[in-house]
């Protein structure tokens, strides 16, 4: 389905719903020139003020390269909808995440947060070492403490899939199971604070070949940003739908 302006909220209510319930259950299999253009325009963009009398709501977006790629997409498609808002630049990896928080949403409150960390954990770019499971969580629970009183809406996005093959650029291969072990420690603290949980990764569990760039990238092709963005972007919307009428 290509990408709309608008989604129509209420359709997704009853999913958003069963979302909730089972926020704590994983059943599914677990399994760079476009980026760094887009990388570039987006790394440019510091927050906006909020514009006074604005009546859309306002989004934020957190996350890696992985959200550097998606953004513009789920900006153009809820641009009718919401103010869609990204930190500026790669927010990194979790512990950077922690340390980092309370600074990007600053003292605006946001209607809804949509954020990620988990690739960086894996692979441990630009770390002296790699995250234990309990210390992803742990900085993870640091994280949604300093994001959630800022937000009506707090959804975290599962971690894509790593890469089949070792990492192109710091050649680690993080498998399959060690990255489904970090996806259920993110469940397990978003389960206990109650934040929503939007799935990219059951979405592109299995589709790496065809929506990968390589196998040994862990980005995306402009077809599977485009898959990511639509989940993303639809996501956001029914989560709009249930928040109060301002």
């Amino acid at each position: 389905m290509a990408l709309q302006p608008n989604f129509r909220r209420s359709t997704y209510l009853v999913l958003l719903a069963a979302t909730w319930l089972s926020v704590g259950q994983h059943g599914h299999a677990m399994d760079n020139a476009a980026v760094a253009t887009i990388a570039a325009t987006v790394l440019d963009e510091a927050i906006p003020e909020a514009k006074p009398g604005n009546a859309l709501p306002n989004v934020l977006l957190i996350g890696d390269s992985i959200s550097l790629a998606y953004t513009p997409l789920v900006r153009n498609a809820l641009l009718d909808t919401a103010l869609v808002e990204r930190v500026p630049g790669n927010c990194q990896f979790s512990a950077y995440g922690a340390n980092n928080a309370q600074k990007w949403v600053g003292d605006r409150h946001w209607d809804v947060i949509h954020f990620n960390f988990g690739l960086w954990d894996l692979y441990g770019w630009k770390q002296e070492k790699l995250v234990s499971t309990q210390d992803y969580g742990t900085h993870l629970e640091a994280i949604v403490m300093a994001l959630k009183p800022a937000c009506d809406l707090l959804i975290f996005a599962t971690t894509t899939p790593p890469c089949a093959e070792p990492e192109h650029k710091i050649k680690v291969l993080a498998s399959p199971e060690k990255a489904a072990e970090f996806e259920a420690e993110a469940r397990r603290v978003m389960k206990k604070h109650h934040v929503l949980v939007n799935d990219l990764d059951g979405i592109l569990a299995g589709r790496m070949n065809e929506l990968g760039k390589a196998p040994n990238d862990v980005h995306y092709t402009p077809e599977g940003n485009q898959v990511i963005a639509e989940k993303v972007a639809s996501f956001i919307d029914m989560s709009l739908g249930i928040l109060p009428a301002k």
